[in-house]
């Protein structure tokens, strides 16, 4: 009977947890993510990924938080193009000068 008991706590409480997972990973990823004020840095580093990421960089850059975007990833098969010259291209549409940005295409299999 007490094991019977132990088993449909442990079921009850996998359940409720599996029901609030969204809501505890949240918490959790709230906890873990650091927001610091914004300060001026040398360079703007967008890794590979949306355009959003290359986006928020161009808005860092004019607000001046930095001089220079440098912009990284090589070919993106979902994409079909470099991501370093794919950031290159959206910030010169967006009136960041060529000068100021830097790029660097080499494939990238691991962020470690």
């Amino acid at each position: 009977m007490a094991g019977a008991l132990a088993a449909l706590t442990v079921i009850l409480l996998t359940g409720a947890i599996y029901g609030r997972r969204e809501a505890i990973l949240r918490a959790i990823g709230a906890y873990l993510v650091v927001q610091d004020d914004l300060q001026p840095a040398d360079v703007i580093h967008v890794i590979a990924g949306e355009d959003d990421r290359t986006d928020h960089a161009i808005q860092l850059y004019k607000q001046g938080y930095s001089r220079r975007i440098l912009f990284t990833g090589g070919w993106c098969v979902f994409h079909q193009y470099y991501h370093g010259e794919h950031g290159r291209a959206v910030a010169m549409a967006q009136g960041v000068p060529d000068e100021a940005i830097a790029m660097d295409d080499t494939f990238v299999t691991s962020t470690y």
